[in-house]
């Protein structure tokens, strides 16, 4: 055995510390069945009622989540048609405020598609649909809401129906999946510029959004105030200045003109 010298001698020893979570439940049920012969064919149910977290020792450090439904099935109709459903429900996660700051959350999700969905960019072979039925996460800071109903006709590269999003305190959903690196601060520019494309006002007056979007047969894909190939446009411009060595290139659209009778108050800059 040879002792490091030298600056390895300064290198601290690194003992790896190892916490306790104690996770406790009221019930806790769940049934998983998948067919054996490759099809992926299948169903599961998942039950969870009033879950405790706490690490051991810090009960400060306490998470509780009420109660988890969830229900997954993946099966053949009378017609042969592979038909995938999936709901969860989460109400509600708690935790102290310097835990997590903007508890108690809730979730609920409830999805369906019939057939196979096109491969991105090829036209569909086959009818499909795919149905968002509810998604819904709510926080005490914040709440997003959507709804779609898409359809795919054999021939059509692009599906058609409708969709809702709705976002409840914009900035502050921003900000947290900045802090938590979902999204990157150097795209925050171009993010912006889609914000405001979409929802048709400049970003710092924003607080609440409600989008919605369609595509009728044969026609083009509106999302909010813009268009799908004016976001594309917008993009790929930003994109290409980017690699050519500038900065993101994005024009806010112009600011809506008042009438007179439109009272309007000054709040700032949010976000």
């Amino acid at each position: 055995e040879e002792q490091a010298a030298g600056a390895e001698d300064q290198t601290p020893t690194v003992v790896p510390v190892y916490q306790t979570l104690i996770v406790t439940s009221a019930k806790a049920e769940s049934f998983v069945q998948f067919a054996q012969d490759g099809s992926g064919l299948g169903n599961a149910t998942l039950t969870l009622d009033g879950v405790r977290m706490m690490p051991e020792g810090i009960p400060e450090g306490t998470v509780t989540i009420g109660q988890v439904r969830g229900r997954w099935s993946h099966a053949l109709n009378e017609t042969g048609e592979p038909v995938t459903e999936g709901n969860l429900t989460v109400n509600a996660i708690e935790a102290a405020p310097e835990l997590i700051a903007y508890a108690p959350i809730t979730l609920t999700f409830d999805a369906r598609q019939q057939g196979q969905m096109p491969r991105p960019g090829l036209p569909a072979q086959k009818p499909s649909s795919y149905q968002l039925k509810t998604f819904s996460l709510k926080a005490k800071n914040a709440a997003i809401d959507a709804t779609a109903d898409f359809a795919s006709q054999p021939g059509e590269t692009l599906p058609v129906g409708t969709a809702k999003l709705s976002v409840k305190n914009l900035p502050f959903v921003m900000k947290e999946l900045n802090h938590f690196g979902v999204l990157d601060a150097a795209d925050d520019p171009l993010l912006t510029a889609i914000i405001e494309r979409v929802a048709g006002k400049p970003y710092a007056d924003i607080t609440d959004v409600d989008v919605a979007i369609a595509r009728p047969k044969n026609g083009a894909f509106t999302i909010g105030k813009s268009t799908f190939e004016e976001l594309f446009a917008l993009v790929l411009t930003s994109k290409i200045n980017e690699l050519s060595g500038g900065n993101a290139d994005v024009i806010a659209p112009p600011q809506p003109r008042l009438s007179p009778e439109t009272i309007t108050e000054d709040y700032g800059a949010q976000g």
